[in-house]
């Protein structure tokens, strides 16, 4: 009858559609390789911005290090050079309180600019170690979306169907047990009915016979 071919119909297409063992034991092998991770939604452009920002700091320090030792610190600096016109200046008395000025001018205002790109740095925060585990964790989540991806909200989704296809398999003997349950109640309203129709056809060539006499 129908109902029963369409139950065939679905019972095949269970079959049909149920992972192999072998196929089950990659679905376990991606739960587990993702969830030894356990990312979060927009975790990586979440972490890529605060790579960024730890990143400038990184440069602004180096950059106002870097600063400070052309103008103060290292050799042949801006200070060292003004340091010999000054004593040009000194040298030669007929160039005139002026020249003395401007340098003198000058080198203080190498000394405050210095002095201000060290403060800047100082206040920088750059905390090394916090900045080794945030590369660490931004390798590890694009070791997955390379495996899994290309984006991270791929790998979130592969995790839900590799869990909804293991749980299909797991089930499997259920599901079957669920389908021959169904099949068997479906035979017997078959049988039921075909009973009936058998009483009702009796009782029909009943009354048939005795009318006909």
């Amino acid at each position: 009858c129908r109902q029963k071919k369409e139950l065939q119909q679905r019972s095949e297409a269970f079959e049909a559609t149920m992972p192999s063992a072998a196929e089950a034991a990659n679905y376990q092998m991606i739960l587990e390789d993702i969830r030894r991770v356990m990312p979060e939604p927009g975790e990586d452009e979440a972490l890529s911005a605060k790579h960024e920002l730890a990143s400038h700091a990184r440069q602004i320090r180096e950059t106002a290090n870097l600063l400070n030792n052309l103008l103060t610190d290292g050799e042949d600096s801006v200070a060292d050079r003004l340091a010999q016109a000054y004593r040009l200046a000194k040298l030669a008395p007929e160039a005139g309180e002026r020249f003395l000025e401007q340098c003198g001018l000058l080198s203080e205002n190498v000394r405050e600019l210095a002095d201000a790109a060290a403060d800047f740095s100082s206040k920088v925060e750059l905390d090394e170690e916090a900045y080794a585990a945030l590369e660490t964790r931004l390798g590890v989540l694009f070791a997955l979306k390379r495996r899994y991806g290309p984006t991270l909200e791929h790998v979130l989704q592969t995790f839900t169907e590799a869990e909804a296809r293991l749980d299909d398999y797991r089930r499997g003997d259920e599901k079957r047990n669920a389908f021959r349950q169904e099949a068997a109640e479906l035979q017997k309203d078959m049988l039921k009915t075909r009973t009936n129709m058998e009483v009702l056809a009796k009782l029909t060539s009943d009354f048939t016979d005795a009318f006909s006499q």
